[in-house]
C-alpha cells in the first residue's frame, strides 16, 4: 500500500501536490497516542546533537534520545509506517553554541540505522 494520499482527479483545485500527514512523536508513549487518534501517514521523531537543547527540548541526553527512537521504530517497523527523522541545532545551538559537523553526522548517521526514510 502507498502512504501518499493524492487529491481525487475530480477535484477542481488539483495543483499536483501530494499531502502527508506526519506526527511529531518524542517516544513510544506519544507514538502510541498518534497511533490512537489514526490519522497520520508516516511517524516523524526530532532530536538535538546539543545536549542543552535535548534536555531542555525532549528531558533526556543526546544518547537517550536514540535510545528512546529505537523504541519508536521498531513499533513503527511493525506497523510498517514510514519514520522521518528531525536534527535540531545543527548550524549552532542557543545554549552551547557551535555545533561539530561531526557530530551532526554522526546523529543523521544513527537515525538512517532507525530506518528513517527522509532526514531534515
Amino acid at each position: 500500500t502507498t502512504w501518499k494520499k493524492k487529491k481525487k482527479e475530480d477535484d477542481d483545485d488539483d495543483d499536483g501536490r501530494e499531502i502527508i500527514l506526519s506526527s511529531l512523536v518524542p517516544n513510544v508513549k506519544g507514538l502510541e497516542k498518534a497511533c490512537e487518534v489514526g490519522a497520520m501517514d508516516e511517524v516523524a521523531i526530532f532530536g538535538s546533537v546539543s545536549e542543552t537543547f535535548s534536555k531542555k527540548n525532549i528531558n533526556c541526553s543526546v544518547q537517550e534520545s536514540i535510545t528512546r527512537f529505537h523504541n519508536v521504530s521498531k513499533i513503527t517497523q511493525e506497523k510498517n509506517i514510514p519514520l522521518r527523522g528531525y536534527i535540531s541545532c545543527v548550524l549552532g545551538c542557543p545554549y552551547e553554541g557551535n555545533i561539530k559537523p561531526s557530530s551532526v553526522a554522526k546523529y543523521a548517521e544513527q537515525l538512517l540505522e532507525l530506518g528513517c526514510h527522509e532526514i531534515s
